[in-house]
């Protein structure tokens, strides 16, 4: 019935998608993920984001309790509480992240190493809010100074947030 199925909301059109699948088919057109896409799906291990896609809205991988990583080398943007209470999740790659545009992004994650670009992305909104583990910022090494000014106002400054920023 209607309880096992989640809406996938890409850029034109909705598709009903099954929970617990073992591949998603995506749309060769694909360009966002939708508010609560892949919410609570049962997502395990690690998960790539197709290449075509460079937003991910609000809550669309939330409570993916058994989520271990997600690779998104495309996205330029992620919205709120896209990765709340993935427990399980160490590693979020974004190469491409140009801002995180909402906030609570992390909340109730793990210790986490997260991968970025060479230039820090915008953090306007508290993406770090109640976020309370270490943060390991794997960047370009060139790119530290600029990171660890970004962290003072993203992360230190938030009254909300509690993490311990570390370099790799």
């Amino acid at each position: 019935g209607m309880s096992d199925l989640n809406i996938m909301r890409c850029s034109h059109t909705t598709y009903w998608v099954p929970n617990n699948v073992s591949e998603i088919l995506w749309p060769a057109d694909i360009t966002t993920l939708g508010v609560g896409a892949l919410a609570n799906w049962g997502l395990s291990g690690p998960f790539n984001v197709p290449d075509s896609v460079t937003r991910i809205q609000t809550m669309a991988l939330v409570d993916n309790t058994a989520l271990t990583s997600v690779s998104a080398s495309n996205a330029v943007d992620v919205g709120a509480s896209v990765f709340e209470r993935c427990t399980s999740l160490s590693l979020v790659s974004l190469p491409s992240l140009t801002a995180f545009s909402d906030n609570q992004t992390f909340r109730g994650c793990p210790d986490l190493t997260l991968e970025l670009g060479p230039t820090p992305p915008s953090a306007d909104f508290g993406a770090f809010t109640y976020y309370y583990n270490t943060l390991t910022l794997r960047i370009p090494a060139f790119a530290q100074s600029a990171y660890e000014e970004w962290a003072r106002k993203a992360i230190y400054e938030n009254n909300d947030c509690n993490a311990t920023v570390k370099y790799d």
